[in-house]
């Protein structure tokens, strides 16, 4: 299509008279689309479980989740190699307690 084509089919159109809309036009316009959108709120974990599978997001994603679970153990490895006995004083009923009096008398010194 050349520009003289062009310009006689917008000649045409232009010199077409202007339908009639109903009177509710903008409304069922607005109803419509309330209808469009309300189908894609259902979507909106797919749409963001797409968002998150994109490489870019996934790759953030696995980093995160890298460098939580990477704290979180060394947290529980530091906490489970702690001594417990020692803050709660039970160290007394050890059976080498160097406080008790048969320890003092069991040993020559």
């Amino acid at each position: 299509m050349n520009e003289s084509e062009l310009g006689q089919h917008l000649k045409t159109i232009a010199e077409r008279p202007i339908p009639d809309l109903a009177g509710d036009f903008p409304g069922s316009v607005w109803a419509r689309i309330r209808r469009a959108s309300a189908g894609s709120r259902e979507n909106w974990l797919d749409r963001w479980v797409a968002t998150l599978l994109r490489p870019q997001w996934a790759t953030a994603v696995l980093i995160i989740a890298l460098l939580i679970g990477g704290n979180l153990g060394h947290v529980l490895a530091i906490s489970e190699n702690r001594p417990i006995h020692r803050p709660l004083g039970f160290e007394v009923f050890a059976p080498d307690a160097p406080t008790l009096p048969s320890t003092l008398l069991g040993e020559p010194r």
